[in-house]
């Protein structure tokens, strides 16, 4: 038995050696050349979770979104260059108008207006304020005007914009939106005349019209008011185009007033 159990043991030590044969520490001999190649040594990688995993990728996510929208802005924002260049609009400092008086002693009229207007007397009866070289069509219309009618007159070439007695009546008894034709014959279409409302200037209640025809307006609307009083009939009138003339022409018969 103890010789069987030597045996064995011999023979396990036999295949150790065989196994593991001791290192070569026998120089090279000439003429062979040794390996100048080292063996690296295998480095374990780290082992991450899965928890590092998604943090780490959700990092370099938003620094790549981060790049991405800086380039976009880059490329997106405007180049200087000759062609491509901003325009800067300054607009200019509205200036006051100056408000002008005139009085007509012989009427017993006072009234204001813009000093962008020229005043100047159409008539002995008429008074215009008129916007130098300012036209339509063929003829030079006054942005405002004043006509006075005495009773009883009838002398159409003294008076701008005459209106009868009897058409003047039937202003102010038609009902508002109603319609007068006040000339007859020729271009007898484009003095027809509409009835706007009842209006009141300077304590005395008249009547306002409106001619959307004018002849040769090129567009312009002539809006009158009419007035009675201590035997006069008085024409407060316009021709505009604009908004804004509408409202110079409300200014004006806001600041008309009757002389004591």
């Amino acid at each position: 038995m103890t010789s069987i159990l030597r045996a064995g043991i011999l023979k396990e030590m036999e295949e150790t050696v065989n196994n593991n044969p001791p290192p070569n520490n026998t120089p090279p001999q000439s003429g062979q050349q040794q390996s100048s190649q080292p063996t690296m040594p295998k480095i374990p990688l780290p082992h991450l979770s899965p928890f590092k995993l998604i943090l780490f990728s959700g990092i370099g996510f938003v620094c790549l979104m981060g790049l991405v929208n800086v380039f976009l802005q880059y490329i997106s924002a405007p180049k200087d260059s000759p062609g491509n260049t901003t325009k800067v609009t300054i607009s200019p400092t509205p200036v006051p108008v100056k408000i002008k008086t005139f009085t007509n002693k012989k009427f017993h009229y006072s009234v204001k207006y813009p000093d962008t207007l020229e005043q100047s007397e159409e008539t002995p009866y008429s008074t215009a304020f008129t916007i130098k070289q300012r036209q339509f069509g063929h003829l030079v219309f006054p942005s405002l005007y004043v006509s006075v009618i005495p009773d009883g007159f009838t002398d159409k070439a003294k008076v701008y914009n005459f209106m009868s007695a009897d058409a003047v009546d039937k202003f102010y008894t038609m009902q508002d939106n109603q319609s007068l034709q006040t000339e007859t014959g020729t271009n007898a279409e484009h003095w027809i005349f509409k009835r706007l409302a009842a209006f009141t200037v300077a304590d005395v209640q008249g009547v306002m019209i409106q001619n959307d025809n004018v002849l040769e307006g090129n567009g312009a609307i002539n809006r009158r008011v009419l007035l009675k009083k201590n035997g006069f009939t008085y024409i407060i009138g316009s021709y505009y185009q604009s908004q804004q003339e509408l409202n110079d022409y409300r200014d004006f018969l806001i600041s008309f007033t009757f002389l004591p």
